[in-house]
Formats: structure tokens, sequence, C-alpha cells
């Protein structure tokens, strides 16, 4: 069984509702059977999500490290990550942003870090 998350730090309530692998949906909770191993993955900012949209958004190389770190100390063994502008939380694929919060984040857990592929919606090559 595969267990994905896909949440945005901050944007998620007691309400959201989770999609198993088997299509059901369950409100509030997650039920897996003990003996079952699931893959859980976190999207720290997601790729369309701004500022304007919430103000927990991780937007800077410090908050994005720290976030990452926090959700897999809760269980991620994915974080899928993508890099944003700290000066106004829009996406970037500037290397050298993504470089001020890799290296904390790797030597601070032992999930699988994903760095996004694509950029975000909007963005140019």
């Amino acid at each position: 069984m595969i267990l994905l998350f896909d949440l945005v730090s901050g944007l998620c309530n007691d309400d959201v509702v989770f999609s198993l692998s088997n299509r059901s949906q369950i409100k509030g909770e997650i039920a897996v059977a003990i003996n079952q191993k699931a893959i859980i993955t976190c999207a720290i900012t997601g790729a369309i999500h701004t500022p304007t949209m919430s103000p927990y958004l991780p937007i800077t190389p410090e908050q994005i490290a720290e976030q990452a770190i926090g959700a897999s100390e809760a269980g991620a063994s994915i974080l899928h990550l993508h890099a944003r502008d700290p000066a106004d939380g829009r996406p970037t694929p500037d290397p050298e942003v993504f470089l001020q919060f890799l290296p904390q984040i790797k030597d601070s857990c032992q999930s699988v870090i994903n760095i996004t592929t694509g950029g975000g919606p909007g963005m140019t090559i």
C-alpha cells in the first residue's frame, strides 16, 4: 500500500480528506492496518500556492527547511521540494535558492529528498 499525502504546510486542517490507494476516503483520520507499510510524501510548498492563499506557506529557505524537517520527523518518507523567492514567495528554479535549504534538510533527516522537476505553473524555461 502506498499512502500519499500532498499537503502544503499549514494549509490543511481537521477537515482535510486523505485519499488511500484503495480509493476510499477517510475524513479526519487515516486507517492503516498495523501490518501494512505506508509511504508518506509531503509537498512542503506546493507548486501553485502563493502567500496570499495562506499565511502558513513557507517561503524563505529557513521556513522551507524547518517545515521539511518537521514533516520528516512526523513520518514523511519523501519530501517534495520547490524553491521560493524569499522576497515575494513565487516559485523559483534558481539553484542558489535550493542550496540555501537543501544541505540543512539533508543533514537533519533520513527522508528521500525529491526536488521538483517542473518548477511551477506559469514558469518559463
